[in-house]
């Protein structure tokens, strides 16, 4: 998984509330902006997870489904890769349901997968904030590559070096290897607490996502649909070629 490309998901969540309204939600992005001020945090987002579709629809928690719908349509395919989480899978499969690849049995969004995606939200979250931030402010200015620049700190990540090679956790510390031991933990409980209630959760995420994007029919059809044209990430550059995790 290339950061960068998470780094243009996280980048969209700061533009919605400029762009979007989604009837689904019945209010505008804007409201969402007044209140979340910045991207969500790993802490936000395991809080959601741990929230039921009745708590999540009432009125008072509007910022949470917003992120909720933000992480499952437009984080989560990130580090799934398009292939197991893209449109045609996550709109009409729950996010644990297993599908045949290359005559193999594989799960759409493996827990290994998802906790990659949140350690690397956790080390790159001050970053990002800060390059939107200065790219806000100006477009051309350029990211402090050099640890002589007094503001090259705020440019890098919490566990990580700029240029850390192209494997998953070379040159990491051992801390985001404990994160994300950590983290997988309590992604496996959540999903096992959701399997005794019949997948609820699971149903529930889809469900939005499909009401979200207009999405009407019970399999993918051929049929270019976009119920949202203005999306941020629908004009998301192509991934390229890379190695999942898997469980």
């Amino acid at each position: 998984m290339r950061t960068r490309y998470v780094f243009l998901c996280l980048f969209t969540w700061k533009l919605w509330h400029d762009t979007l309204t989604i009837p689904l939600l019945s209010f505008s992005y804007t409201e969402i902006w007044a209140a979340t001020t910045k991207i969500p945090t790993v802490e936000d987002i395991l809080a959601m997870l741990a929230m039921s579709p009745e708590d999540l629809e009432k009125d008072d928690n509007k910022q949470w489904k917003i992120i909720c719908l933000w992480y499952f349509d437009r984080y989560l395919p990130i580090p799934a890769k398009k292939e197991f989480y893209g449109e045609d899978i996550r709109y009409y499969s729950l996010y644990m349901d297993k599908m045949n690849v290359n005559g193999k049995q594989k799960v759409a969004v493996t827990v290994a997968s998802e906790a990659f995606g949140l350690t690397v939200l956790k080390n790159c979250y001050k970053k990002w904030n800060n390059i939107f931030d200065l790219k806000k402010k100006d477009p051309k200015a350029k990211i402090p590559a050099k640890k002589e620049d007094p503001n090259y700190s705020k440019y890098v990540g919490k566990w990580t070096e700029p240029k850390i090679g192209k494997i998953p956790f070379a040159g990491w510390a051992t801390a985001a290897l404990e994160f994300f031991s950590e983290i997988e933990e309590k992604l496996i409980k959540l999903r096992e607490d959701d399997a005794t209630n019949d997948h609820k959760k699971a149903k529930y995420y889809m469900e939005i996502m499909r009401t979200a994007n207009d999405v009407n029919e019970a399999n993918p059809t051929s049929k270019k649909r976009r119920g949202n044209q203005n999306l941020p990430m629908a004009q998301a550059p192509k991934q390229k070629k890379v190695r999942r995790r898997e469980e």
